[in-house]
């Protein structure tokens, strides 16, 4: 805490306002978040250089993309609030890793496969693997989601799968937007349309 406050302290002085701190989950970070009186609940704390202000905390996008992987992976089922199930028209309110561990069976011997970046090491990761961000987005992916809609329509899976390709679909396009370096797909006003459009999603997301 005394070094981000340092640096936003001697940023103000020369004329740069600090609005925001990103940081991976790593413990002494969580820890520097706890210190602000930041944790899930309250995302922002007192600006040090501007105490009338607020700074913002905000966890890097490949760090909560592979933490959600992983917690698929080790088998946590994630619930769809009903609001949601209800606008999204999903059958179901659970997403797990079951659907696509099928997948990946399923595609297995195929000599194309329908989702041709995922495959089981994905789902079984080292320690190693479990930091790497590409696996995670192999996962999260319109390749995958495709894969899973293919799967309950042309080979009779539960419909209850579709929730989960609806969800890696949305993670993806969330990765998108929030890793974004390009005018073009990035929360810009050059077309206002769709960055109503894009910050209504991350809204969503939330």
């Amino acid at each position: 805490k005394p070094i981000i406050t340092d640096i936003i302290e001697r940023s103000a002085s020369i004329g740069l306002h600090v609005i925001n701190v990103t940081s991976d989950m790593g413990s002494a970070n969580r820890a520097m978040w706890n210190s602000f009186g930041v944790d899930h609940f309250k995302i922002s704390a007192p600006r040090p250089s501007a105490p009338e202000r607020q700074l913002h905390f905000m966890p890097d996008v490949p760090h909560i993309i592979k933490n959600l992987k992983n917690a698929l992976v080790r088998g946590h089922v994630l619930q769809v609030p009903e609001d949601i199930v209800k606008k999204a028209n999903l059958p179901s309110n659970q997403i797990s890793v079951l659907p696509i561990k099928d997948l990946v069976s399923f595609q297995d011997k195929m000599p194309l496969k329908i989702a041709p970046h995922l495959s089981a090491a994905a789902l079984e990761p080292t320690h190693f693997d479990k930091m790497k961000v590409g696996p995670a987005l192999n996962v999260f992916s319109k390749a995958t989601s495709a894969g899973l809609k293919y799967m309950v329509q042309e080979e009779n899976r539960p419909l209850s799968y579709m929730t989960t390709a609806w969800f890696l679909e949305q993670i993806d396009h969330w990765f998108d937007l929030m890793s974004s370096r390009h005018p073009v797909s990035a929360l810009s006003h050059l077309k206002i349309e769709e960055y109503h459009k894009a910050t209504s999603f991350l809204h969503d997301v939330i």
